[in-house]
């Protein structure tokens, strides 16, 4: 039996989807103001993933590809480096923006829901970034390097770790922040917690 893997437009409406139940389930929007933000920060959200996507899937061509010029390389890690830069910029706007008075608002709710999203796409990042110094460094090497295969794997163990309790504290914090316990967005937010894991 051989599991498939979603095709691009899948998950496309599922993410679009799913922060449409956050946005309305879970953050109880209201005026268009706060609908425009929102969509706005998605919008980042989703193109930084999307670049990430997109560099994996370059680093892994360019990995089977013997005679690849250092140039391609290079271009691939300027664009991971830019987005965790990306990253950074968009979790210090949220920190610098956040009112730390009401620690227990709503406006502090979306800083962590917001910082969260922000570590998610950095450590996607930084491990594409691992993984290809990895390989950078095995294509240096004269002699054959018996050990990447158990950095490899222990990068990946470590790096998928962390990104999935980031995730599941994310997803915890949705459904303890409001009082959605019994409502659709609480089933909406159970079923994304089991698809990722």
């Amino acid at each position: 039996m051989t599991v498939t893997k979603p095709a691009a437009k899948d998950k496309f409406w599922n993410f679009v989807f799913y922060k449409f139940i956050f946005v309305f389930g879970v953050m109880n929007v209201l005026t268009l103001n706060e609908v425009l933000l929102w969509v706005g920060w998605y919008t980042a959200i989703a193109a930084l993933l999307l670049l990430i996507k997109l560099s994996k899937d370059r680093f892994e061509f360019l990995s089977f590809s013997p005679n690849t010029p250092t140039r391609f390389h290079w271009k691939v890690v300027g664009l991971l480096v830019m987005v965790v830069i990306s990253g950074l910029c968009l979790s210090w706007t949220c920190i610098s923006r956040a009112q730390p008075f009401y620690p227990i608002s709503q406006e502090f709710h979306s800083l962590i829901f917001m910082l969260s999203e922000c570590a998610i796409i950095i450590v996607k990042a930084l491990h594409v970034l691992m993984r290809y110094g990895i390989h950078l460094y095995d294509i240096q090497r004269e002699e054959l390097w018996e050990r990447k295969a158990t950095i490899v794997y222990h990068t990946d163990l470590l790096m998928d770790l962390l990104s999935l309790s980031i995730n599941f504290v994310h997803h915890l914090h949705m459904l303890f922040s409001g009082n959605i316990w019994l409502s659709m967005a609480s089933l909406v937010i159970c079923m994304q917690v089991i698809t990722r894991f």
